[in-house]
């Protein structure tokens, strides 16, 4: 397998069946049991504008707006924090998901949320001109773990956290996972 750009992780493995067994005891009531867990590597587009600025009653502002969107399904991702690090790294066996929506077809749709996030949170009353320049697009894969329960009943079930913050993404990544692994099944 040849390497790619992966954002490392930043939580080991051994914290990450911390807090997946902390879920266990929490959210699931003891219905069911942590099993392991493993690291996926979710490609991402990142859209670097250049942003300028110019207020009614200021100087220009200039600003750099990174938009971040999966390249799997296409949403728009609010789990991107921090500073962010690529290497070029060969991925651990089949732990990357295949990119299905090319840069060229999201750049309307990051345009169109950049303006947005500006107008949102730097004031569109005030606001008099604003122009927003791609400076480049960047991708990549992004790490997350995924734990897996065995329930009470005899089904299983899996959550996922972020690899770099430790935060819960399951209501975001679940369907994705599920989606990915069927088709491996099917194969």
């Amino acid at each position: 397998m040849k390497e790619l750009p992966l954002i490392l992780p930043q939580l080991p493995k051994s914290l990450a069946e911390k807090i997946f067994k902390r879920m266990e005891k929490k959210a699931l009531r003891k219905l069911s049991t942590f099993i392991t867990s493993e690291i996926f590597f979710i490609p991402f587009w990142f859209f670097i504008f250049n942003c300028n600025l110019l207020y009614i009653f200021k100087k220009e502002t200039k600003l750099t707006l990174v938009v971040a969107i999966d390249a799997v399904t296409g949403k728009l991702s609010s789990i991107i924090s921090g500073r962010i690090e690529a290497k070029e790294v060969e991925p651990p066996r089949q732990s990357t998901f295949t990119i299905k929506i090319a840069k060229d077809s999201l750049y309307n749709y990051a345009t169109e949320y950049a303006k947005r996030i500006l107008y949102r949170t730097k004031g569109y009353i005030a606001l008099k001109d604003m122009r927003i320049d791609l400076n480049k697009v960047e991708l990549f894969y992004y790490p997350f773990w995924i734990g897996y329960f065995r329930k009470n009943n005899g089904t299983f079930d899996l959550k996922i956290i972020n690899a770099i913050s430790g935060k819960n993404e399951t209501m975001w990544l679940k369907d994705l996972f599920l989606n990915e692994f069927v088709k491996i099944v099917e194969k």
